[in-house]
């Protein structure tokens, strides 16, 4: 299980590689890097159903973290269809969801979340 190998160094080295590769593309592109939402981190799926929670982080046009609390987790309702989603259920919180979260390094070509 992915959970089990110390999330804050996948997410932090999955975030690092993220920026490093948004940093490349906007290079060769001639303007500005496209605006980002959300960039995916990692998910765990459940053996009982299709269902998966999704972790994401929010960054800016750089790949850096945006706001103090970048990182959410919702769950990919594959059961319902392939777009559904729904919020974490607060008893399923302490299984899936974020207890701290902090944004380590925000820099101008990405960033370092540490989150447990």
């Amino acid at each position: 299980m992915l959970l089990a190998l110390r999330p804050s160094l996948v997410l932090a080295a999955l975030v690092v590689a993220a920026s490093a590769g948004a940093a490349g593309s906007a290079a060769e592109r001639s303007g500005p890097a496209a605006p980002r939402e959300t960039s995916p981190i990692f998910f765990v799926s459940k053996s009982e159903n299709r269902n998966q929670v999704h972790y994401v982080v929010r960054v800016d046009e750089t790949c850096a973290p945006v706001g103090n609390a970048p990182v959410r987790a919702f769950w990919r309702d594959y059961e319902r269809g392939k777009t559904a989603t729904s919020p974490l259920l607060d008893h399923e919180q302490r299984a899936y969801g974020i207890a701290r979260q902090r944004v380590v390094v925000r820099g101008p070509s990405g960033g370092e979340i540490s989150m447990a």
